[in-house]
């Protein structure tokens, strides 16, 4: 439940959320340690429960180790007594609803490992991170780069497949909604992915039209990983590689007869101020009937309170490890920066994919 007024909650249920807070490195630390031990894979798997016992043995930890875990599991609701016997080692347990979502729900595991194994650490420095404008946690993969991006292909593991896997779980499918949409808005050709990252979006764009050409336009570090899987879907002659630091960049060194400039969750990896200049040097760089289509995704447009939790609670990563200065964007300050750019929105297409926001638009 979203609070929206102080009286939606009783003091009791108030109370208990916030200690709840307050210990949430315990009760993650359980989730985690009841999925690694397969606690979750073995209660799912019972029909009937299984006691403390049965669990330590079957998952071939200790007793002791079994107990102090479903313990700290039953409070945080993620298992239930079968029954109430008057012998605790008689005592069956069985998952929740919350325990099976965690036990089986790939989104709930992709959030899990990059959680734990890219933000964890990094987020202990979010109040430094939110005084300095820096991102100080980014000191537990490098000690000298400035942002996570030029890093992210040289992650050490689990960190890297942790990344990768979040990144592509939220944005792997939703291409295939776009892509008819932007073809049936601009009938385009040719392409410029600003933000190109691993190419996914130039695969899926020449895959779904044999016609149309995509040049990749980001950091050399990020071409040379899109160049690999390029090559080897045989597309080297229909996807460009222009690599540069956009933020350093003139409207001279992008390339010219574009007719559509594509950003997928890019701009948010930028502060509002830098989004505005890149907006401005992609504008000047625009030729008469181009149109710019962002794919963002807000937490204030998300139909369910769970995405909306996912999405506003992630862009602390950004403050803390990515960057220090970016965020998932609220979608009105988003409609800011592109009118500041001098951009007019043509149609805006909301819940694509995973609550992805599919945002058209021309020089105002």
């Amino acid at each position: 439940m979203t609070v929206r007024h102080f009286n939606d909650e009783r003091a009791p249920e108030a109370l208990h959320k916030a200690n709840f807070i307050a210990l949430a490195p315990f009760i993650f630390a359980a989730a985690k340690a009841m999925r690694d031990l397969g606690f979750f894979r073995l209660l799912a798997g019972s029909e009937k429960g299984l006691t403390k016992r049965e669990l330590a043995e079957k998952a071939g930890v200790t007793f002791y180790a079994a107990s102090v875990l479903i313990d700290a599991a039953y409070r945080a609701d993620m298992v239930f007594r079968e029954e109430e016997n008057e012998r605790e080692a008689d005592v069956r347990w069985s998952l929740t609803k919350t325990g099976l979502y965690l036990a089986t729900d790939r989104m709930t595991e992709v959030n899990m490992n990059f959680s734990a194994d890219v933000c964890a650490e990094g987020l202990l420095s979010l109040t430094e991170a939110l005084k300095t404008g820096k991102p100080e946690g980014l000191k537990t993969f490098s000690r000298t780069a400035s942002t996570i991006y030029p890093l992210l292909e040289t992650l050490p593991e689990p960190a890297r497949t942790g990344w990768f896997d979040y990144d592509h779980f939220y944005s792997d499918h939703v291409f295939e909604e776009e892509l008819p949409i932007l073809k049936s808005e601009t009938s385009f050709k040719s392409v410029c992915d600003v933000g190109g990252n691993t190419g996914k979006f130039a695969l899926a764009a020449a895959a779904f039209d044999p016609e149309v050409k995509v040049t990749i336009a980001d950091l050399p570090e990020q071409c040379a990983a899109a160049r690999e899987k390029i090559s080897a879907a045989g597309l080297s002659e229909r996807i460009a590689l222009s690599p540069c630091d956009i933020l350093k960049s003139s409207p001279a060194d992008l390339p010219r007869g574009i007719d559509v400039w594509w950003m997928s969750q890019f701009l948010d990896c930028f502060s509002n101020e830098q989004a505005v200049k890149i907006l401005r040097l992609v504008r000047e760089a625009m030729e008469d009937g181009a149109v710019l289509a962002v794919n963002e995704i807000f937490g204030d447009r998300q139909r369910r309170d769970t995405a909306a939790l996912v999405v506003d609670e992630c862009s602390l990563y950004f403050t803390a490890i990515a960057n220090g200065v970016s965020r998932f964007f609220n979608s009105g300050e988003f409609m800011e920066c592109l009118e500041t750019a001098g951009f007019r929105v043509k149609s805006v297409h909301d819940a694509l994919g995973l609550g992805h926001t599919l945002i058209i638009a021309e020089k105002a």
